[in-house]
């Protein structure tokens, strides 16, 4: 089976992941990866280049990519165009460092540092033309503890992420549709890192004098 992965060459979810995937032999023996980056990068390239095939992403398919299963995306910024998506053969998914449907949005990890939350999570998911919308194939949660911070919990959040989604192409090929992924809470995206500090503050106070917590600025999904 041969997947695609999207990512950033500088994005922890898609290192760890790639990490992950490079040392699973059950992976690497069944499954043929090719990686789709933004930038050239040498340290990325001598790290994973030896098993796995990278390229340089110009808003298409390389050519050579004649016969692609699976398209993942992980931690990539841009929305894939629906032609891309579309030469998929089994599916095209999304790497999602939440518990979905809630926390929708992007670097949500810092959402739930701020609003001082008991868990955290990561979900794979089916990729659409709706942000963090696609049904659901595997996710998996864990607790958060005080001295977390937002690096810690996508640190944690990616380390689940690799199982997860070598659960979820192995529930796809054996015919699994998904659960649904509707309602949920869309997070806004923050405008600096003093706006996540105020409101971690304000939340731990709330929280430890039993107030409720004034979340950050989100929309909510019907």
């Amino acid at each position: 089976m041969n997947v695609v992965i999207y990512t950033p060459s500088k994005s922890v979810k898609g290192r760890v992941v790639i990490d992950y995937l490079f040392r699973n032999k059950f992976f690497t023996e069944n499954y043929s990866v090719s990686i789709i980056t933004d930038v050239e990068n040498i340290d990325f390239t001598e790290k994973f280049g030896s098993k796995f095939d990278i390229y340089i992403d110009d808003g298409k398919i390389p050519k050579n990519l004649t016969k692609i299963d699976f398209i993942v995306t992980l931690g990539w910024g841009g929305i894939l165009k629906n032609d891309v998506i579309s030469k998929a053969n089994c599916a095209a998914l999304n790497c999602h460092s939440s518990m979905l449907p809630d926390y929708k949005g992007g670097s949500v990890y810092h959402h739930y540092w701020a609003n001082c939350e008991d868990f955290s999570g990561a979900t794979i998911h089916y990729l659409t033309d709706n942000l963090d919308s696609g049904k659901i194939i595997a996710q998996s949660l864990f607790k958060l503890n005080f001295n977390d911070t937002p690096y810690s919990i996508l640190q944690r959040a990616s380390e689940l992420t690799g199982p997860l989604l070598v659960e979820a192409l192995l529930k796809i090929q054996l015919g699994y549709q998904g659960e649904p992924n509707n309602g949920g809470r869309y997070f806004l995206k923050i405008k600096s890192k003093y706006q996540v500090i105020f409101y971690r503050m304000l939340n731990c106070c709330l929280k430890k004098i039993g107030l409720r917590k004034k979340l950050m600025p989100y929309k909510s999904i019907e």
